[in-house]
């Protein structure tokens, strides 16, 4: 048994409790739902250009990368890639010809928007091999269950089972 008076284990036990507390809900971050609204990886030869259109849900960040995907000297392609509204053009990435990342492209709300990628093949076999992928990012979280309070009320429930327990009478 310690040698410290038992308010002061128990001021101890609290400051421990508050301490734990403190640095779990300093640590959580807002849970976010980011959606793949388009994914394609295609094999061309010569020049192709493939048109998508992307449904975005509303208000948010896209996220666009492209890959022009090489295989030695024999498969390779300049990649063109454009993001368009009906009226005005978002972003444009002109002579991707290894991975290139789009910075974040804000969205008003929900609205259609339309992907072109166009691709020059350049490797020795004239095939040209790409990958594109649009992710969408909301501005709104998702909330999340109170996981706080329910680590309060355990902490709270164990110091109380703490408090509230009988001593066992010692054999002599």
């Amino acid at each position: 048994m310690s040698d410290r008076p038992k308010s002061a284990r128990m001021a101890a036990r609290c400051v421990a409790m508050l301490a734990t507390l403190t640095w779990a809900l300093g640590a959580t971050q807002p849970a976010r739902a980011d959606s793949l609204l388009a994914s394609q990886t295609d094999l061309f030869t010569g020049s192709q250009s493939a048109d998508f259109s992307v449904n975005v849900p509303g208000p948010g960040d896209l996220v666009v990368s492209l890959t022009s995907i090489n295989v030695g000297s024999w498969v390779d392609a300049n990649l063109t890639l454009s993001l368009d509204t009906p009226t005005s053009v978002l972003e444009n990435a002109i002579g991707v010809t290894g991975s290139e990342l789009l910075s974040p492209i804000a969205v008003a709300g929900p609205e259609t928007l339309f992907l072109n990628v166009l691709g020059q093949a350049t490797g020795s076999l004239g095939v040209g091999l790409y990958s594109v992928n649009v992710v969408f990012e909301p501005t709104s979280t998702v909330p999340l269950p109170s996981s706080a309070w329910l680590l309060l009320a355990g902490l709270a429930a164990a110091g109380g089972m703490l408090r509230f327990k009988t001593a066992v009478p010692q054999a002599a």
